[in-house]
């Protein structure tokens, strides 16, 4: 069974255009907003996502409203389900806490160049060993483990790849968003997204992964079996 301890924030990616996006962990309330109201509904991988344009299409918590999203120096593990539709010649950024270019804050990407994963800290990249699918659904995690200083990369459950990773992301004013940073957006959709500020253990990455956001959390939160509750008398 997996924990959701540090879990800051979990996105089923439901809606339509114009929705937020709740966040149903049991520790923050980081909603997503549609805000340009042009993030579409689509079938996702778990019942609905939203499909990004590869153009304009982003959902944003601001800087002043969102809650344990700044990840300065932390341990995190962020993970999603992605469709991608087109390689394209940008970068295409699936979720940001960054500026233009990623200098300060971090960032999950495809590469322009060979379709990988990257995770950039602080202007540092950490890449994945093998290319994203493209037109099939895949779940993708990455993990940043401070103690190591390496970066884990996973795709559908299974280990891809870890690197060295010298720097370790710091705080930054930006928006948290899903989609659009700078000319870099997705072209596909998104569904089932997380991110803890603790290091998940495989089995718990494969379990989001298999079973799904809602059993996930629900399974942690559940009383272990065969306990009950008892008042003890003196």
């Amino acid at each position: 069974m997996g924990s959701i301890t540090s879990l800051q924030g979990a996105w089923l990616m439901n809606g339509t255009a114009g929705n937020s996006v709740a966040d149903i962990s049991t520790v923050n309330t980081n909603t997503l907003l549609d805000t340009n109201a042009n993030v579409a509904g689509t079938a996702g991988q778990f019942d609905n996502a939203r499909f990004f344009d590869g153009a304009t299409d982003f959902l944003e918590i601001t800087n002043g409203a969102q809650v344990g999203l700044n990840l300065n120096g932390l341990n995190f593990s962020l993970g999603f389900w992605h469709r991608t539709q087109n390689t394209g010649n940008n970068n295409r950024t699936f979720v940001s806490k960054a500026g233009v270019g990623g200098s300060q804050g971090y960032y999950v990407n495809r590469t322009d160049t060979n379709n990988f994963l990257r995770l950039r800290l602080d202007a540092t990249n950490g890449d994945s060993a093998t290319a994203l699918f493209i037109n099939t659904a895949q779940h993708v995690t990455v993990v940043y483990d401070s103690a190591n200083a390496k970066v884990f990369h996973y795709f559908d459950g299974v280990s891809d790849a870890s690197v060295a990773m010298t720097a370790a992301p710091t705080d930054t004013t930006d928006n948290f968003r899903f989609g659009e940073n700078a000319s870099s957006q997705p072209d596909g959709w998104i569904d089932e997204a997380f991110l803890f500020t603790r290091v998940l253990t495989t089995a718990e990455i494969r379990s989001l992964a298999s079973d799904g956001l809602t059993s996930y959390i629900n399974a942690a939160a559940a009383p272990a079996a065969g306990l009950s509750s008892f008042v003890m008398v003196a």
